[in-house]
């Protein structure tokens, strides 16, 4: 037997080889021209070593059977609502065929290529340029940004032999150009001695009570727990439950930044510490003089929402793939979130290890990543949420969008929204703007998918919205693209320690670990009482949620984009006259279905259950 399997290999082998030397290729990916603002220096030396990775292609059929699995498990109205999956459930429902790994790994032996790295979704391998030119019949140049010096080694197409059609996604990097910056507003520093006299003393226990002379300029967790009906309500540590908090870009939280922050905002979660986590090579140096603003931003709002609980902050390094357009065309200045690279590792977590919640705080315009890459991501982060996990992601603070412009090499107007906001397996928060009354931020984040179609469970509420709006903004955004925010929150003028500074900071970077506090502090409910957490939240938060009165709908405020002048590179991009979305009744792409009530979430989520307070347990007891 053992000497029939070694020769139908080795023939296979072989055959494999005979193919690939007399088919002609097949062009995966590739780019109409070399992308605005980047010049070709020179072709690239044949020595030189780059790393690529190959992803397998997944099944049609598999990948809807998962989807559908997923809404199951999701839908409150279905009878697996609750029942998620286990870690091996996940991966046997999305496995690659083992034809197409035993393919790709074939063909990279034939052709004296040796496989680093191999995973059930890809393999890496290592090569020099003159052996990936002539594997993938490709031109690799040295390439670089007319304002910069930085050198990128990249081709703007690469191909792979006919036989791997049905066998391989993507290979990269290739023909990807450059890494943006995380968005997000930073703020000014504070006079904190001058400004301390306008502040109340923070409470020990949360009072309920909203201040709306302070909360209407300055937000605070006392603002956002009483703007939101939080109060005093508390995780319950003996849950076994974990907060998690992204960071990328080599950024990573600073616990004498949460200690300060805790004793002038949140003195009642003086006790909450955190755990870093290193992914990819992340960052954790808390001697640093370096800070980083979103990270602490992150872990303090994210500590004082969803306190008493075990939270983690996943350092990830690295780079992952980007195609350039106007806002994010310099790799000098801009990095591109490795969301592969912190799914992979998320997936790869026993079941009891994995976060009950995920708050990512960052971007990337959609457009700049391959659509192969967005979908395998967004792929991931809905096995996350199989698996019981609520993914939330900032919707971005650039309204409608802000280069505006496709990158297709057609320089067409268009709106350009974010990735992995859009996304339909995470639930994307908008940004809002003053307590009394609660309206849209200018910069919220919104709009609709060029790569992800709407999906059933925000269909008619997305339906009502485009039908009020008639042909407004016809072309310039994809009427049939899951709509984004799905939820909001107060998104300007949070307070934030950082290097022993008070900051005053914006951006729905803040609105998003805010909401998922909140999120996380419903699945710890629901565990202690013997319940599931709460997993992939939207078809819920559409339909029991919104049908139960969880949500405050915001019919004020608008949104501005397409202003004529990038908002992170200062370039000129198409002006588009009254760019935006207004705050409407419903749902609409401004702030989404709203701002949430969590005493009527947690009503809805975990009936007649108690609930941890500061000042004590408190039943809540309801029909």
């Amino acid at each position: 037997m053992r000497r029939t399997t070694t020769f139908t290999l080795f023939t296979g082998a072989i055959l494999l080889l005979l193919l690939c030397a007399e088919a002609k290729n097949l062009i995966i990916e590739s780019l109409p021209r070399t992308p605005d603002g980047w010049i070709k220096l020179r072709d690239a030396d044949p020595r030189q070593v780059v790393t690529l990775r190959v992803h397998f292609e997944q099944l049609t059929e598999s990948v809807a059977r998962f989807h559908q699995t997923l809404y199951d498990v999701s839908d409150p109205q279905h009878a697996l609502y609750g029942r998620h999956l286990s870690r091996e459930q996940v991966s046997d429902l999305m496995k690659p065929r083992q034809e197409s790994v035993a393919t790709v790994v074939d063909w990279l032996s034939s052709s004296g290529v040796s496989v680093m790295k191999q995973t059930d979704d890809w393999v890496a391998f290592r090569t020099n340029i003159e052996t990936a030119t002539k594997l993938l019949d490709a031109q690799f140049s040295i390439y670089s940004h007319v304002s910069t010096d930085v050198e990128r080694v990249r081709t703007l197409r690469y191909s792979v032999p006919e036989a791997l059609k049905h066998h391989v996604t993507m290979i990269q990097p290739t023909t990807l150009f450059g890494r943006i910056k995380p968005q997000i507003q930073h703020g000014r520093i504070l006079d904190w001695e001058e400004f301390k006299q306008k502040l109340p003393v923070a409470a020990t226990v949360p009072n309920g009570t909203l201040n709306v002379t302070l909360c209407n300029t300055t937000i605070t967790p006392a603002c956002l727990r009483s703007l939101y009906n939080v109060q005093d309500r508390i995780a319950d540590p003996t849950v076994p439950a974990i907060l998690g908090i992204s960071g990328f870009l080599d950024g990573f939280a600073k616990h004498d930044a949460l200690i300060q922050f805790n004793a002038k905002f949140a003195p009642y979660a003086a006790a909450q510490d955190f755990t870093t986590v290193l992914v990819n090579g992340g960052r954790d140096n808390q001697t640093d003089v370096e800070t980083d603003i979103e990270a602490n931003l992150d872990m303090q709002y994210g500590a004082s929402m969803g306190f008493n609980t075990s939270i983690r902050y996943y350092s990830v390094g690295g780079l992952g793939p980007l195609v350039p357009d106007l806002s994010q065309p310099d790799p000098n200045e801009i990095s591109n979130e490795p969301y592969l690279e912190l799914a992979t590792y998320l997936l790869a977590l026993p079941d009891p290890e994995l976060p009950r919640t995920l708050s990512i705080s960052y971007g990337d315009n959609e457009q700049s990543l391959p659509r192969a890459y967005a979908q395998k991501v967004c792929n991931m982060f809905g096995m996350l949420g199989a698996r019981g996990v609520s993914v939330i992601a900032s919707s971005g603070d650039e309204g409608p969008g802000s280069p505006c412009q496709i990158n297709d090499g057609t320089n067409a107007t268009r709106f350009t929204p974010l990735f992995p906001a859009t996304c339909p397996f995470v639930t994307t928060v908008g940004g809002t703007v003053g307590v009394q009354p609660e309206s849209a931020t200018a910069f919220s984040g919104g709009g609709f998918s060029e790569v992800f179609p709407r999906p059933a469970y925000q269909d008619v509420a997305v339906s009502a919205y485009l039908d009020g709006i008639g042909n407004t903004f016809t072309g310039l955004y994809n009427r049939l693209g899951r709509g984004i925010p799905d939820v909001a929150a107060q998104a300007s003028n949070y307070l934030v320690v950082s290097h022993e500074n008070i900051l005053s900071v914006s951006g729905t970077s803040a609105a998003t670990p805010t909401f998922a506090g909140m999120v996380h502090l419903l699945s710890t409910a629901r565990i202690k009482s013997g319940m599931p957490p709460m997993g992939f939240l939207n078809p819920w938060l559409y339909s029991t949620a919104a049908a139960g009165g969880g949500m405050t709908d915001i019919v004020a405020g608008r949104t501005t984009g397409c202003t004529g002048r990038d908002v992170f590179t200062n370039l000129t991009t198409p002006f588009v006259a009254g760019a935006g979305w207004n705050a409407t009744a419903g749902w609409d792409p401004a702030t989404g279905m709203g701002t949430p009530l969590f005493d009527q979430l947690l009503k809805m989520a975990v009936p007649g259950a108690a609930i941890s307070r500061k000042g004590g347990m408190v039943p809540l007891r309801w029909g």
